[in-house]
């Protein structure tokens, strides 16, 4: 999958590059990416049912999981404007709360425990 991936994501530069030499509108070039995540999804599917994983748990375990931690990070990163302190104060106030969301969130208990053993032993 990341070969196909690699090549895919590769593609979009000449792709996005003929497409503005052409004077499409920029935003043809978010067409494009929409286009090749969808060529993605496609493979990564059909990859999946190759090695016989199931696509089902993959939405359940991993995208649902990333999808979480994006929401709320948007949502603390909104909420940080609204805190009247110093910039550096700011990010590294979200840099904690977003860290938090990854491990609470982001993280299955297997890999959290995995984690916390990493850290304890440096």
């Amino acid at each position: 999958y990341q070969i196909v991936s690699s090549v895919v994501n590769v593609l979009i530069i000449p792709v996005v590059w003929i497409l503005l030499k052409l004077s499409y509108p920029l935003y043809s070039v978010f067409f494009v990416l929409v286009f090749f995540e969808f060529v993605l999804w496609i493979a990564l599917v059909r990859l999946a049912r190759l090695d016989g994983l199931s696509v089902k748990d993959y939405i359940k375990h991993v995208l649902i999981r990333a999808f979480a931690v994006t929401v709320f990070s948007f949502i603390c990163a909104y909420f940080s404007q609204l805190i009247s302190a110093h910039f550096i104060v700011k990010v590294l106030l979200l840099v904690l709360m977003i860290l938090a969301l990854i491990v609470f969130l982001g993280l299955s208990g297997s890999e959290r425990k995995s984690l916390l053993n990493l850290i304890k032993r440096r």
